[in-house]
């Protein structure tokens, strides 16, 4: 009985500190990438909520299309949770990392890392994101709902 306790106990204890240092390492290497990476403007293209025994964690599948400069678009998936409420549409923009050593992984970026974004695209698209940077509550995108309300509402 208590040689089963001590085993058990050791185990647990050794998977938490496991677990403890992998949580470790991911994060200094989140911020070594959110230091070191290339931030971008992402344009989404679809979202979807993932199924299966992930759909507990709330995680979604974001494509988005990213254009890294002097290189054609590409499209690439970010994986991340969203907070309750918060709604992801086609032609969005997000500001995210991409990391340099695996150019196929992508992060969303942190507030310091999107202070050095880099702009891309047509001249008119870096025009909208430049003055998107400088006024970002003028230019809040509202998509349009499709709803439309009875003719007798209508003033």
């Amino acid at each position: 009985m208590k040689l089963t306790l001590i085993i058990t106990l050791s185990i647990l204890a050794l998977l938490a500190l496991v677990s403890g240092i992998n949580y470790l390492r991911q994060r200094r290497a989140q911020e070594k990438i959110q230091n070191e990476g290339l931030v971008l403007y992402g344009i989404v293209i679809s979202a979807a909520k993932i199924g299966g025994w992930l759909k507990a964690l709330g995680l979604h599948d974001i494509r988005l299309r990213v254009q890294e400069p002097a290189k054609p678009p590409r499209e690439v998936t970010l994986r991340t949770r969203l907070p309750a409420g918060q709604r992801i549409t086609p032609n969005l923009s997000l500001i995210v990392v991409i990391d340099p050593k695996k150019p196929e992984r992508v992060y969303p970026a942190s507030p310091e890392a999107a202070k050095r974004v880099t702009l891309t695209g047509t001249k008119q698209e870096q025009k909208l994101m430049q003055a998107q940077l400088k006024h970002p509550r003028r230019f809040h995108q509202r998509t349009q709902s499709g709803y439309q309300p009875p003719i007798n509402k209508i003033r």
